[in-house]
């Protein structure tokens, strides 16, 4: 068991630098002013990913309820993941998981 940020910090070491990962993140359209951050030199439009651009290895966290907060998002991004948009439906996590699964391994 292990804090966000310990987790996003060891999931962002060498050893997981080819991994495509990604934070589902249910308000995306709130995320404006991440504009303002630098994150690698991306757009917005570049940090957001779609459950058609996920694979079967790709690594997907999603969030308690309630989601997750805006600094655990920034964190995550800053460390290479790509926001997971979801669709417009909110779902129970453990609904989001087996659905999230179920697209990545289809696609």
């Amino acid at each position: 068991i292990m804090n966000f940020k310990e987790f996003v910090n060891q999931i962002s070491s060498d050893e997981y630098q080819n991994l495509d990962k990604h934070i589902a993140y249910c308000d995306i359209p709130s995320l404006g002013q991440l504009d303002s951050l630098t994150l690698h030199n991306l757009s917005m439009s570049d940090l957001i990913s779609t459950t058609k651009d996920l694979k079967d290895d790709d690594l997907i966290v999603i969030g308690p309820e309630g989601d997750f907060s805006i600094d655990e998002v920034k964190l995550a991004l800053a460390n290479g993941f790509r926001l997971l948009d979801l669709g417009s439906r909110i779902l129970r996590s453990e609904t989001a998981v087996v659905s999230t699964c179920a697209i990545a391994n289809h696609n």
